[in-house]
């Protein structure tokens, strides 16, 4: 690579450096300015009947569910995070998915004994 070591090569693309004397040109960045992170924010993955996240998918559907009265797995909740999530049948409205659902919702229309609340989207 023209004298320069692989791990100089990824530092440039990272940073955005041109700190290699090899006269390489530069692949239109400018300098200053903010940098872009490497390693972007991982995403997080709920279930819709317990509220508990996960790393990635197939773990989540993998795993049991304690609280999903349909059958024994976790359900992936197709929401987006939010500061606030709603009973779709009470619009009582909680901080964290996992507090919504761990509650029992009065108008559930299955009755109120057994059955928590449920996430609108």
């Amino acid at each position: 690579m023209d004298g320069m070591g692989l791990l100089g090569a990824i530092f440039k693309t990272i940073t955005g450096s041109n700190s290699s004397n090899t006269g390489a040109r530069q692949s239109g960045r400018t300098g200053g300015g903010s940098q872009a992170t490497p390693f972007p924010p991982k995403q997080k993955f709920y279930c819709k009947w317990c509220g508990q996240d996960f790393s990635d998918p197939k773990s989540l559907l993998a795993s049991g569910c304690p609280r999903n009265p349909n059958g024994r797995r976790h359900e992936l909740y197709e929401g987006s995070e939010k500061a606030q999530y709603i009973c779709k049948y009470c619009g009582m409205t909680y901080r964290t998915l996992r507090d919504l659902t761990c509650n029992h919702c009065q108008k559930h229309p299955a009755g109120h004994l057994g059955h928590n609340h449920e996430p609108a989207l």
